[in-house]
């Protein structure tokens, strides 16, 4: 391979795919980004749990609002969350879901995830991590799906992964 082609590495599961590799540094307690240079401070210790946030049965088309003030540090501007969704003896259909945390003059960030829930007898699970920005006048996470019970049974969790200053 010529040196002026360019190529695609990934280098980290945590990591995104760039052009040149980069690598993680892992100090204490929390892990080091180089590509963002944000400090990630990890709830997750080996053998223990993370903090649940709160969970949600599709029992509404309402907006659910988690109080997450008393879970995150005042300093925090970027949160981490891992969502867990477990489904079975459906219909066979598609579910979304969206999340969102909120931090003034109207602003969201917000994230989509969408699935598929099928007729069987057992059942499917997923998780994703999503970074939301943060704010401590804002501190909620707000969740909304077009489902509900009634089409199906299905169960979310929320998890407190980490934080970043």
């Amino acid at each position: 391979m010529s040196k002026n082609k360019k190529y695609r590495v990934l280098t980290h599961r945590f990591d995104t795919i760039k052009r040149r590799p980069r690598r993680m540094k892992f100090h204490g307690p929390h892990r080091y980004c180089e590509q963002s240079s944000i400090n990630l401070h990890i709830f997750i210790e080996t053998g223990c749990c993370t903090t649940q946030i709160g969970s949600f049965s599709f029992n509404t088309l309402n907006t659910v609002a988690f109080d997450i003030g008393t879970l995150i540090p005042n300093t925090a501007q970027q949160i981490s969350v891992t969502v867990i969704i477990r489904t079975g003896h459906n219909n066979n259909s598609l579910y979304n879901v969206w999340l969102w945390t909120e931090f003034g003059n109207n602003e969201k960030d917000i994230k989509f995830k969408r699935g598929f829930r099928y007729t069987q007898d057992a059942i499917s699970c997923d998780s994703e991590t999503f970074n939301f920005a943060y704010s401590l006048n804002y501190p909620k996470l707000y969740l909304m799906s077009d489902v509900t019970a009634q089409t199906g049974r299905m169960y979310l969790e929320l998890f407190a992964v980490g934080y970043a200053q």
